[in-house]
């Protein structure tokens, strides 16, 4: 018999805060789950070289893949009931899941695409990780590549074999609808992933788990430097150091933002579009990542840098109004996706010097409805909670931010 956590609940329940009680199930979760880790690593490394990808391209794809790759191969181990039943025999019940991951949806849609897998057999289920990971790699490789068409031919032929071999009809499986099923549960995961990567500060997990369940490890503040004495030098020497650790993923994030607005920009002329995105993209990259900032701590990427380590690389004033934005918005609950669009809003302020003023109001007045509709949609507040809120004034908030964060970044200049 499967060893059950029904104890650890009984205990968990008696604690007072329910945010400590989902953390101590996380930390034992991660335990049950760091085996499978290897797995993973070497599923993402099998086929990152065999696509001709260079191996320091494919490091952080374990990361991007891991929980895609690790539904298809844990799957085995889900029960009709909706229970997961670990190598060792330990047993996470649906109840469990349910509390770990908050949203009840996200594990019926989790439990219902595991139990669909099992129509697969061993060899058909190896074919289809793999596919899950070549359909990750799409900025590395064309999907009409060797690659891709040699998958989805050795997993006909695994099903048929299958099919054949056990006297089954044969379902229909569609690969490609499966694999968007997966990225459908991967967002809602990575949404679910947000309130532990909030609490980086207080979960006690393995740096295994942490590096590739996208979970922020401290940054270590830097050593002073041997024979500097004077506190400006020190300071700045800090502040370098510090930003270095930032740089990286602050760069990449931004890029994506860039890559991903085109979709919402529409129509308009080029000479305002990029008009726009030089005094407001910054608001939009704001608007995205302060669901992970808290009053005494951020998470960007794999890093989690503490109050300290913010007031030196932006100094207090810029993070004093950040947090105050934050802890504004926290009543409302707003999804990354409604966040993403407070952004959007906010990009499309009109500013002085446009060409086609009246379009990009038009493009803002869509937003605005477009995320109204979307609040009023998903959510159930109580006591008439949307009303209280005004999307302009919190524009007008991202504006002021915008100011202070290009002010506190003044020093950066001298480097170029």
């Amino acid at each position: 018999m499967p060893q059950s956590l029904e104890n650890l609940m009984g205990a968990l329940s008696t604690l007072e805060d329910v945010e400590s009680s989902r953390i101590k199930l996380f930390e034992q979760f991660s335990i049950k789950v760091e085996p499978s880790i290897q797995k993973v690593v070497d599923l993402v490394d099998t086929v990152s070289r065999k696509a001709g990808i260079n191996g320091d391209d494919w490091s952080p794809l374990v990361r991007f893949t891991f929980f895609k790759a690790w539904i298809c191969q844990t799957s085995t181990s889900m029960t009709s009931e909706g229970s997961i039943i670990f190598e060792d025999g330990t047993c996470f019940t649906r109840k469990q899941l349910e509390f770990l991951f908050i949203n009840p949806d996200f594990v019926d849609a989790l439990i219902k695409f595991s139990l669909s897998l099992k129509v697969l057999s061993k060899a058909a289920l190896e074919i289809f990780c793999t596919a899950v990971v070549l359909n990750h790699l799409h900025s590395y490789i064309n999907k009409k590549s060797k690659a891709f068409v040699n998958i989805y031919e050795d997993f006909k032929v695994e099903i048929t074999k299958h099919h054949e071999s056990t006297n089954d009809k044969q379902s229909f499986f569609d690969i490609s609808e499966k694999i968007s099923e997966l990225d459908a549960l991967d967002f809602q995961y990575r949404y679910i992933r947000n309130w532990f990567r909030k609490r980086w500060t207080k979960i006690k997990i393995s740096t295994l788990f942490f590096e590739n369940f996208g979970i922020a490890r401290p940054v270590s503040m830097p050593k002073n430097p041997e024979g500097v004495s004077s506190v400006a030098e020190i300071a700045e020497f800090q502040k370098i150091r510090l930003w270095e650790k930032m740089e990286y993923i602050y760069r990449i994030s931004i890029e994506i933002i860039a890559d991903n607005i085109h979709k919402y920009i529409g129509q308009l002329n080029k000479e305002d579009t990029i008009r726009l995105l030089k005094v407001s993209l910054i608001k939009l990259w704001i608007s995205q990542y302060t669901p992970l900032m808290t009053e005494s701590s951020f998470a960007i990427g794999q890093n989690g840098f503490s109050r300290e380590q913010l007031d030196i690389m932006y100094g207090p004033d810029f993070i004093d109004a950040w947090i105050k934005f934050t802890l504004s918005l926290e009543p409302y609950e707003f999804t990354p996706d409604e966040m993403k669009s407070i952004g959007i809003i906010a990009l499309f302020n009109p500013i002085p010097g446009l060409i086609d003023p009246e379009g990009v109001q038009r493009l803002q007045d869509r937003e605005i409805e477009k995320f109204n509709e979307e609040i009023t949609k998903n959510h159930k507040y109580p006591n008439d909670l949307p009303s209280t809120f005004d999307v302009l004034q919190k524009v007008s908030e991202l504006q002021v931010l915008n100011l202070l964060h290009e002010s506190c970044l003044d020093w950066l200049k001298k480097f170029k």
